[in-house]
């Protein structure tokens, strides 16, 4: 079991690596020229908090979520991200790059958050510290290894394909899909979520008491 989890994490950087440093450069344009769109465009704040509610399940359901308890909020949060990273490694299953609208979008939230953090007063720099930098500093990166790890098992579906199914190489890589997400993305969530959901409201409140 040791030996397996050493050799996971060493793909990291062996396989993945270039992958996720290259996603992570993407992600940050994206992020930064969406911030930067609803600026010059001048959106209505409003607007876009009700669109994030929305993809939230309504204000209902953003309602329901701020009456829970710091237990319940964890595991809403923890599954809700795990799913995201499965979900990004299911849809490389189809071959045509689809996973790649899930990063984009997650991408646009980042700078759509930053720019309600703005219009609303809130100071993005103590927001963003407290708020989001903690649990996003982990919960970030394992989307982003997700993104790239679905990037390899979908060149992989590519090249069974043409090569009339002889090319072995989508069960290598659905291999190590499968390990990275129980060795790295599931622990990696699971601290994001623990953060998130006990220590940032903490953080939150004695930076804006």
């Amino acid at each position: 079991m040791i030996t397996i989890i050493k050799s996971t994490y060493k793909e990291l950087k062996t396989h993945y690596g270039k992958a996720i440093s290259q996603f992570g450069i993407i992600g940050v344009i994206i992020a930064v020229a969406t911030y930067v769109g609803l600026t010059i465009s001048n959106v209505d704040v409003m607007k876009i908090m009700e669109q994030i509610m929305d993809m939230l399940g309504g204000r209902e359901a953003v309602e329901e979520l701020s009456k829970q308890s710091s237990h319940e909020t964890f595991w809403h949060i923890f599954s809700n991200n795990w799913m995201v990273c499965a979900q990004v490694l299911l849809l490389a299953l189809i071959p045509l790059p689809f996973y790649i609208i899930t990063f984009a979008v997650n991408s646009a939230m980042i700078g759509m958050v930053a720019y309600i953090m703005y219009g609303t007063g809130q100071g993005i720099f103590k927001s963003f510290v407290l708020g989001i930098l903690p649990h996003g500093i982990i919960e970030l990166p394992m989307i982003i290894i997700a993104i790239a790890i679905a990037m390899k098992v979908n060149n992989a579906i590519y090249k069974w394909i043409f090569s009339k199914f002889q090319n072995r190489q989508i069960g290598t890589e659905l291999n190590k899909a499968v390990r990275q997400l129980i060795f790295v993305l599931t622990p990696g969530m699971l601290i994001a979520g623990l953060i998130e959901s006990y220590i940032t409201p903490l953080l939150l409140a004695w930076g804006y008491r």
